[in-house]
């Protein structure tokens, strides 16, 4: 459950991006349908009206999850470092580059 946290993290961001992106197309359609049917609008401005909620929505999930995501990988990073803190003369820390991070 707390082993290796950090790629949790990380698949927490991507599902919510996924998530966000979902509930902002539903809330588009919502809203095109209230607006329709509350004041009788122009079928385009309807149409404006659920693209700029779907690419709000879209920079918004994407903004919410690169914060997420990016807390991840210094979670990894962290977690990597502490590794290497408490056994610095094992074999792996000879073979292997800890100064960079690899992204899968």
């Amino acid at each position: 459950m707390f082993n290796n946290v950090g790629n949790k993290i990380k698949t927490i961001a991507i599902v919510t991006f996924i998530l966000n992106i979902v509930a902002f197309f539903g809330i588009a359609i919502w809203s095109c349908s209230f607006f329709d049917s509350m004041y009788n609008m122009n079928f385009g401005i309807l149409i404006f009206l659920f693209l700029l909620i779907v690419a709000l929505g879209a920079v918004i999930s994407w903004i919410i999850a690169l914060f997420i995501y990016g807390y991840g990988i210094l979670v990894q990073i962290s977690e990597q470092q502490i590794q290497i803190a408490q056994y610095p003369y094992s074999e792996n820390t000879e073979s292997e580059d800890y100064t960079e991070y690899e992204n899968p």
